[in-house]
């Protein structure tokens, strides 16, 4: 994989744009002082993402692979993660949300003006270094997302209100994932020692209301009860296996959308 050392804005000036973009998601709207959400509210969750730097906390950000060819099997369970991750909070969603109603997911995936609308533009869409590589640095470009769905950052006041009239909606919601792993304990092995490890989830949550302003924003953690092996510094297993992603960003989904609950019967 490939890293870099964070902060990573000074080292490339498109890659600033997605950390920034990344600070902004995790803006907190004081409880005390955000508009109410009414029980009578109709929502819609335009926005479901997951970054795909997944690394070990406090770790250089992971770029992944730089050929565009090894990028769909290196992200394989990123995916697989986002995918599994996106359909138990379908199916839970409506009571985290209740009593307010929310737009019929099927509505929402797939759309294409929506995609339309969430597109970046084109001319910020790649970095060509002429070497045969295409990477992109937007926001969407360095997040994973379900089969149909888009990433909306909630930046654009004038996009909001566009997204939340297409769906007929009071108020639309992005969330956006980033999962990153901790030590928390050690196993013994002679003169190694490998480590187990929990997965940590962090949920960036926006509402805008229908004229498209950002009325609240929220950050809720999980963390994994199920854990996995990671071996010593300097080993070839010392980073966790990509392969161990879903079973832990799942484990920790479940304990983020408890909390999540929480937060949103605070609205």
């Amino acid at each position: 994989m490939s890293r870099i050392k964070r902060p990573a804005p000074r080292l490339i000036p498109a890659l600033a744009l997605l950390v920034a973009a990344s600070i902004g998601e995790m803006a907190v709207t004081g409880c005390a002082t955000a508009p109410k959400v009414p029980a009578s509210a109709r929502l819609a969750v335009v926005s479901f993402s997951l970054q795909r730097s997944i690394t070990k906390s406090g770790e250089s950000y992971d770029l992944g692979p730089l050929i565009p060819d090894q990028q769909k099997s290196y992200y394989q369970y990123h995916q697989e993660s986002v995918d599994k991750a996106w359909a138990v909070f379908k199916s839970r969603a409506a009571a985290i949300f209740a009593p307010r109603t929310l737009v019929d997911f099927q509505s929402i995936e797939g759309s294409a003006p929506l995609a339309a609308l969430a597109a970046p533009p084109a001319a910020y869409k790649s970095l060509s270094l002429g070497l045969g590589l295409d990477l992109d640095f937007t926001a969407s470009g360095q997040r994973v997302m379900p089969a149909g769905m888009n990433y909306l950052s909630l930046w654009d006041a004038g996009k909001n209100a566009k997204v939340a009239r297409l769906f007929g909606a009071d108020y639309i919601v992005a969330i956006d994932l980033q999962a990153d792993y901790s030590e928390v304990e050690g196993l013994s092995f002679g003169a190694m020692t490998k480590t187990q490890a929990r997965m940590n989830l962090t949920a960036n949550i926006g509402v805008a209301d229908a004229s498209g302003k950002v009325i609240r924003r929220a950050t809720v953690v999980g963390v994994s009860r199920d854990t996995a092996t990671i071996g010593p510094i300097g080993s070839p297993d010392e980073d966790l296996d990509r392969g161990e992603f879903p079973r832990l960003i799942l484990s920790a989904q479940d304990d983020l959308l408890r909390h999540m609950a929480k937060e949103v019967a605070r609205w």
